[in-house]
């Protein structure tokens, strides 16, 4: 199979180079000249241009950062739904939207080709190592066809329904994220508030592996804490909660009150970074707590000291 990624960066260019050491004819194209030299260095073809791409590739996918490049690499005039042969299949991996999703995906069937959008849940690290998940939607039929992409790209895949909904997934799976960062944030601003240093309270839910202990506590708790040098990569951003929020009417706002939160903790905290900075998840909820009175003490009384519930 002829394959080609137009996007070179951390997921594309290391889902590249994974592919060409399984054996995988690839040819990659990005706007970006480094991009480019970084994927030649490991044996990608390098395109001149997108249109290059599409005539020497069977199969294409899309890995972009932006929206933009999303748009104009499947509708521009030399882009793959104008330009696109009805023998080429397309796999859309970048975050999109779920609407923007069922579009490319529809343009592109009508326009008598394959479709299937595979988002990512994985990191360049893992694209790396052939280590990517994706979650699937499309017709049966073009999952099929790109059955033999999927099996060799990463460490599994599932189909998890039409066109659109595996957008929907990839933004739920980065919203369940994001609300445990805001808890996590939270407890550690609670914790300090009342004589617990943040760090201790990171290692004690980490090894004693109890219902604390979480991926997110273990990738990003201890630079949350300020007891790390360096911050770790965080993929869950400020634009991952907007995706969320902009699906979010509301009705729903009020129905599903974890995530609302979360939206508005991430719009109050992050409004100024171009990516996630997680501490700033911290420092906004000391901030909150410093506003009290009581500067975030806990009460001093049992809820049944107090007639509250027990239960």
């Amino acid at each position: 199979m002829k394959i080609g990624i137009i996007g070179l960066g951390d997921i594309g260019g290391n889902l590249a180079a994974w592919l060409v050491g399984q054996g995988h004819a690839v040819a990659g194209y990005d706007i970006d000249a480094a991009a480019s030299a970084r994927a030649a260095g490991r044996g990608v073809t390098v395109a001149a241009s997108r249109a290059a791409l599409i005539a020497q590739s069977e199969l294409v996918v899309t890995s972009l950062p932006s929206l933009t490049a999303i748009e104009e690499s499947y509708f521009a005039p030399d882009g793959l739904v104008p330009a696109g042969r009805p023998d080429l299949f397309t796999v859309e991996c970048s975050t999109v939207p779920p609407e923007l999703a069922r579009r490319i995906t529809a343009a592109r069937i009508a326009a008598g080709g394959g479709a299937i959008e595979a988002s990512v849940i994985g990191i360049g690290k893992d694209a790396a190592a052939g280590a990517l998940y994706f979650m699937v939607a499309g017709r049966a039929g073009d999952i099929d066809s790109a059955q033999a992409f999927l099996d060799a790209a990463g460490r599994g895949w599932r189909h998890v329904g039409d066109s659109g909904t595996a957008a929907l997934a990839k933004v739920l799976n980065n919203a369940v994220g994001a609300v445990t960062l805001c808890a996590i944030a939270e407890a550690l601003a609670f914790a300090e508030a009342n004589g617990i240093a943040p760090d201790v309270l990171v290692d004690v839910m980490r090894t004693g592996a109890g219902a604390g202990k979480s991926v997110v506590l273990d990738r990003h708790g201890t630079f949350m804490a300020g007891a790390a040098p360096a911050r770790p990569f965080n993929p869950i951003s400020l634009k991952d909660s907007q995706a969320l929020g902009a699906l979010l009417t509301p009705a729903l706002h009020r129905s599903l009150p974890m995530l609302g939160a979360m939206v508005e903790t991430y719009r109050r905290a992050l409004a100024d970074c171009d990516i996630a900075v997680p501490e700033r998840l911290t420092a906004e909820a000391r901030g909150r707590l410093a506003d009290l009175p009581s500067g975030g003490a806990a009460a001093a009384t049992h809820p049944t000291e107090a007639g509250g519930d027990t239960k």
